[in-house]
């Protein structure tokens, strides 16, 4: 029996071993493709409001896809800042990116960022598309904010004319339709395997004429959104290429007569003056921002609307809206109350529909709608999902190590993805041949008749669920996949259990008691979203001093072996296990 265990132990330790790395090297080469597609300033509730316009995307939100109804953005909420967040995962105090203009107070410039191919105002952080093309992935990028700018003399493989911005007229702005044909052909002709898109509508026209007024041009934008998802459907390539449609911002009608006017720009203690949305941000000269603090205080009580609006220090900015610790974030900003906007006094208003309102605002979210083999048909989360965790999703499913970010991992949107949102049809076999031989010799082990059944009831049990797929694919009831060979070796126990399907796994394993000198052996081969999907991992019974515990656990199909001595692990839980397993 000795000899017969340590040949199980030693294809434990070694089976995992072999194949991690060629899961590893596979795992990036059999991911399906991902297109991220951003649609300029499309408001979470455009879909409801505007459900006549939009059939295609009200079936892939309630039918086809997987939906999630708000993500809130980053807060400056602009274009060219809540762009770079989504690319990579970082707050703007983080990758600098801070707004659509921005002064730099040491290089002494301001800058129009969609006018700009210095990559000094970009080059904090590292965008997608390059960590993907550094990766050996082929990326490109249609109109996306910042992806002209070649940063350490790198671009994606494929790329389009930067869009030109001056003020509220986009030059050379195609149709959606040409944009998505072009996006197509990077896909399928040029192999990428991820494409960023832009468009800039319906922005454009809710600037100008109020968001109320958007319904046409939503009708066109849901038009080639229908025609582009029938032709990856004609082609073949629905169960093959992923997508993700989602915003920047949303959209604020403003009233011109609940403007707010300032002095700002003549104040002599400014330096730059910059129009934020809805907000203002004013620079100071160096030691003078709290005289124009003060200043401004004083003109907004002149204004007789002292209670519309908050002067705010940026070092008194709140903590959640992670906006004050870069230097290119405005010395003082004067935020108004939702339904209000501020001006300098030489500033022209003009514009109807209105953003750079507070993250938290409902007419600042944005909803996200997804389609492919990642997602679960019909799937849909109410939980407001932050934009920096977008970045993460994308990594994740186009197999791409994460730079390090700002989002979560573990927020709403995994809960639209199947399992672990891997479902890279060349990784299953690799991970079969592994169970297969577990399961073999573990079977072996038990008709050889060297197991005792002398065992505590307690810790015999041995029990663990997972979503089962109905027909369709879908989660199906919760219920037993396999039933666990537990027995007792000299009482101790060894258990096997695979969650083939599982959206989340409640109690796992839990293996029982064993004498000295013996470990707990349990396998558990268990694709789950997250690590939070897993109530219990393992709960391993008493036992003596040296014994070890030994777990192998299968997280986003990655092998981790966990090899640890007994005491340090008496009941890893979800959290536990984040912390124990090497590579999670």
């Amino acid at each position: 029996m000795n000899h017969l265990l340590s040949q199980g132990l030693l294809l434990l330790l070694l089976i995992p071993l072999a194949s991690a790395a060629a899961l590893k090297e596979s795992r990036s080469s059999t991911k399906p493709p991902l297109l991220l597609i951003s649609l300029d300033g499309f408001r979470y509730d455009y879909l409801t409001l505007f459900a006549n316009e939009t059939p295609n995307m009200n079936r892939l939100a309630q039918l086809e896809g997987a939906y999630a109804a708000r993500i809130k953005p980053a807060y400056m909420t602009k274009t060219a800042a809540n762009h770079w967040t989504m690319v990579t995962g970082q707050h703007q105090e983080v990758h600098g990116v801070v707004n659509n203009q921005m002064f730099d107070p040491v290089f002494n410039e301001t800058v129009d960022m969609f006018n700009t191919d210095d990559e000094r105002w970009w080059n904090a952080s590292e965008p997608i598309w390059l960590t993907a093309e550094a990766s050996g992935l082929r990326a490109g990028v249609y109109r996306w904010p910042g992806g002209h700018v070649a940063i350490g003399g790198r671009l994606p493989t494929y790329l389009t004319p930067r869009t030109e911005k001056r003020g509220d007229k986009v030059a050379q702005s195609p149709e959606l339709s040409a944009g998505l044909d072009r996006v197509l052909d990077w896909l399928t002709n040029g192999q990428a395997r991820l494409v960023v898109a832009y468009h800039d509508e319906p922005d454009f026209t809710a600037h100008g004429q109020g968001p109320g007024a958007v319904g046409p041009v939503l009708a066109e934008i849901d038009a080639a959104i229908g025609r582009f998802l029938r032709q990856l459907k004609e082609r073949g390539m629905q169960q093959r290429v992923n997508v993700i449609i989602t915003s920047d911002h949303g959209m604020l009608p403003v009233n011109h007569n609940n403007t707010i006017r300032v002095n700002g720009r003549k104040h002599p203690a400014t330096s730059a003056v910059l129009q934020m949305g809805v907000a203002l941000g004013l620079f100071a000269k160096p030691n003078r921002s709290m005289e124009l603090y003060s200043a401004m205080l004083e003109d907004i009580g002149k204004s007789g609307k002292s209670k519309m609006a908050n002067v705010v220090h940026r070092r008194e900015l709140p903590d959640h809206l992670h906006y004050k610790r870069h230097r290119r974030i405005p010395d003082i900003l004067i935020m108004p109350v939702k339904g209000y906007q501020i001006a300098d006094n030489n500033d022209t208003v003009w514009k109807l529909g209105m953003h750079g309102g507070e993250p938290d605002w409902d007419e600042m979210q944005v909803p996200l709608l997804a389609i492919g083999p990642a997602f679960v048909k019909g799937a849909r989360t109410d939980s407001t999902a932050e934009q920096t965790d977008i970045y993460g999703l994308a990594c994740r499913l186009i197999g791409l190590p994460a730079r390090p970010h700002n989002g979560s991992d573990n927020g709403p949107l995994s809960s639209l993805l199947h399992n672990d949102g891997n479902l890279a049809q060349a990784e299953l076999p690799l991970l079969l041949p592994l169970l297969l031989t577990v399961w073999k010799l573990m079977l072996n082990i038990s008709r050889s008749g060297r197991f005792h059944a002398a065992c505590d009831e307690k810790f015999a049990a041995a029990t663990r669920y997972g979503a089962a797929l109905d027909g369709d694919g879908q989660p199906g009831q919760l219920q037993p996949l396999l039933r666990l060979n537990v027995q007792c070796v000299n009482s101790g126990h060894t258990g096997l259990a695979w969650a083939g399907a599982a959206e989340g796994v409640h109690p796992l394993i839990c293996a029982g008691r064993c004498a000295p000198g013996l470990g707990n052996i349990a396998i558990a081969a268990a694709k789950s979203n997250t690590f939070a999907g897993v109530n219990r991992l393992t709960s391993l019974g008493a036992a003596a001093d040296h014994e070890q515990g030994i777990v192998q656990f299968s997280h986003r199909w990655e092998h981790v072996l966990l090899l640890q001595r007994r005491q340090a692990v008496p009941t890893a839980g979800a959290q536990g296990c984040r912390r124990l397993f090497v590579g999670s």
